[in-house]
């Protein structure tokens, strides 16, 4: 069996009444599910499985969960050469639009666990300085400071 037809048994597995569309969701998130247990063996810890998130966050000084939108960037800029080239080199479409969705469900994940614990450490603004804030677009008057849009109140 090749890997659509996988998916497409995995769909109507998960499908039984649910409308067009919606099977194949479904399965998707298990394809998510298994895909982050998986990686979590490569780059968390027993006790931690998203240690690797926080600890790339701590290094950048923001929280887990800002950390987490950073690497979906990542993957945005891999979908724009896509768009401009037309073919990626390394993961294919497919396993970067996985990767997205992974990275916003952990980032939920964190954003949620911040908000419970209340324990957010205020980042240092991410904003370039007046000088270069212009050739950036980022120094519109009213637009909070990326800094001040992480702060979790």
């Amino acid at each position: 069996m090749d890997e659509i037809d996988s998916r497409k048994a995995a769909a109507k597995r998960c499908g039984e009444g649910l409308r067009p569309g919606s099977a194949e969701f479904v399965a998707v998130l298990d394809e998510l599910r298994t895909l982050h247990l998986r990686k979590t063996l490569d780059y968390g810890q027993d006790e931690d499985a998203l240690s690797n998130i926080r600890s790339s966050a701590d290094v950048i000084n923001v929280p887990p969960w800002a950390g987490c939108i950073l690497r979906i960037s990542d993957k945005m800029h891999r979908m724009r050469a896509f768009f401009r080239r037309g073919r990626v080199e390394f993961d294919g479409i497919e396993d970067t639009l996985l990767d997205i969705a992974c990275y916003a469900v952990i980032a939920l994940v964190l954003y949620r666990e911040g908000r419970r614990c209340k324990v957010q450490p205020s980042p240092r603004p991410l904003r370039p300085t007046t000088a270069c804030a212009s050739s950036t677009g980022l120094d519109e008057p009213d637009r909070p400071t990326a800094g001040q849009a992480m702060r979790v109140h």
